[in-house]
């Protein structure tokens, strides 16, 4: 039964060194390169605040483009926090996708999907940048 303990204990720790969390601390946040930051800040602008914006202004009175708008914010937000996950793998491709999934939150979150595309469009510029230059690498 040890032994058991033992080898799930070691599957456990290769899985989770194997794959990449969203940071929860600001010791977390201190390790990353800027433009990882920017595409965590604007994921959770895009969730945190859009859900806390919709709940506020559902009080006022129910309507559908505000049902539209948190759910906007909600699935583009979700895409911006797993382009910064997919991040490492491929660079280019999920930098185009963070820039593309903040442009679409731009367009159409409202005022929560503009502040969080507008971070998150820098994001992706400076990972996609970070590439080439070694000057977006901060």
């Amino acid at each position: 039964m040890v032994e058991l303990d033992k080898k799930l204990d070691s599957i456990k720790k290769k899985m989770m060194s194997a794959t990449r969390s969203s940071p929860t601390s600001a010791a977390d946040l201190e390790e990353l390169p800027l433009y990882s930051i920017l595409l965590v800040l604007g994921s959770y602008i895009a969730i945190g605040i859009g859900i806390f914006h919709f709940l506020l202004e559902f009080i006022r009175g129910p309507d559908l483009y505000l049902i539209f708008q948190v759910g906007i914010n909600v699935f583009f937000g979700s895409g911006l926090l797993i382009a910064y996950l997919k991040l490492d793998k491929e660079k280019i491709k999920w930098s185009i996708i963070a820039v593309l999934f903040s442009l679409m939150l731009a367009a159409f979150g409202g005022v929560v999907g503009i502040l969080a595309g507008i971070i998150g469009v820098f994001g992706g510029v400076m990972s996609f940048l970070s590439i080439k230059y070694r000057i977006f690498r901060i």
